[in-house]
């Protein structure tokens, strides 16, 4: 049985695309206190829902202080929401640096997400991605040290990280013989919720490194699915990929390959991670897949991967291998081909008789 399974995974760190730093108002009057404020920028954030720094001025941060030394809440300092006007951060009551000692920021964005739960300490949250990939946010955190002497003319640097993984799914056919239609698409059996904690020291690596996978817990988590319909259904016949849907905001984790359905009985499912694609397919004007009026769905497993947090994932499916059965249909534990044998048809030679040159009758004269 020939696997049809086209897939291609990259890993894209989101690095400082987005560098335009927020120039900070401040008070320089001599002596007076000296208000907090920040300037920001962020890892190339690019979503579902477009947590970039345009984002992040308009709609404001949450930013949490604590005494360096002692690891305490500086004067109620907690979880204060900072907005961005024309050219400063700044909170309404404004908070004033200490005399002396450092501080420790801790901040996150979106603003008052239902996807996003911030636990008591602020540097720990509960997500739960939507199940509509272009609603899904974008969860992104900083971590800073500052002190009166040193930022109080220019503000506290926030460098943003992401916590969650993109994926996205590609589309092509590389079989010009066959005309695709689809529906939607799916990916499915990958963790829908979980709890991510960070460090300084994960919030500190601006822009490079990977963040730890182990920053995430799945407490509670169960196995989902999350589905887009593709409104051109028309575009996959090209051998050029083409993206189905938006990029989604997914939990990271670590998947593991599977290659048979869960059983041999009849109607087993696949319970490992996959891709569906809602398929309907045409070969010389004949539909071999599907037919005018209903579509198919087809199978794509997942390979061994883990989502990182950060990273970026692109799945690339060649829709003219047909996918498998999401479902048993033979009573065999062994992937169902939905293209019975999934057999390109060749010919091993082809040989032409030579010229026979004799004749029964011999050589012909012809009289005039």
């Amino acid at each position: 049985m020939k696997k049809n399974l086209f897939i291609l995974a990259t890993t894209a760190a989101m690095l400082g695309s987005c560098s335009n730093d927020v120039t900070t108002a401040v008070n320089t009057t001599l002596n007076a206190p000296q208000e907090i404020t920040f300037r920001t920028t962020t890892d190339g954030m690019t979503r579902a829902v477009n947590t970039d720094l345009t984002y992040l001025q308009t709609n404001g941060i949450y930013v949490s202080a604590r005494n360096s030394s002692g690891d305490t809440e500086y004067s109620n300092f907690t979880n204060i929401h900072f907005t961005y006007n024309t050219s400063v951060w700044s909170s309404s009551p404004a908070y004033l640096w200490p005399s002396s000692g450092d501080l420790d920021f801790y901040a996150y964005a979106p603003v008052a997400s239902g996807q996003i739960t911030a636990h008591d300490d602020y540097k720990s949250f509960a997500v739960t991605p939507s199940s509509t990939a272009a609603e899904q946010i974008d969860l992104v955190f900083a971590n800073a040290n500052g002190k009166n002497k040193t930022n109080s003319g220019t503000g506290v640097a926030l460098n943003f990280r992401h916590a969650e993984s993109m994926v996205a799914i590609n589309l092509k056919n590389s079989n010009a013989g066959m005309t695709m239609t689809v529906g939607n698409v799916t990916i499915g059996n990958v963790k829908n919720s979980g709890t991510y904690s960070y460090t300084k020291i994960d919030a500190g690596t601006t822009g490079t490194g990977s963040l730890p996978l182990n920053g995430w817990t799945y407490t509670g988590a169960t196995n989902t699915t999350y589905t887009q319909t593709v409104t051109d259904g028309s575009a996959y016949s090209s051998a050029t990929a083409a993206q189905a849907g938006v990029d989604m905001i997914l939990i990271p984790q670590a998947m593991t390959a599977v290659s048979t359905y869960a059983s041999g009985d009849a109607e087993a499912a696949f319970d490992g991670p996959y891709i569906t694609v809602q398929l309907k397919i045409q070969q010389g004007g004949a539909y071999i897949v599907g037919t005018e009026g209903a579509f198919v769905t087809a199978m794509w497993p997942l390979p061994t991967l883990t989502w990182d947090p950060g990273h970026k994932y692109t799945y690339i499916i060649d829709l003219a291998g047909g996918g498998y059965y999401p479902t048993n249909h033979t009573g065999d534990s062994v992937l169902d081909p939905i293209i019975a044998g999934n057999n390109e048809i060749k010919f091993a030679s082809v040989t032409v008789d030579t010229w026979d040159t004799t004749s029964p009758a011999g050589d012909q004269t012809v009289s005039m």
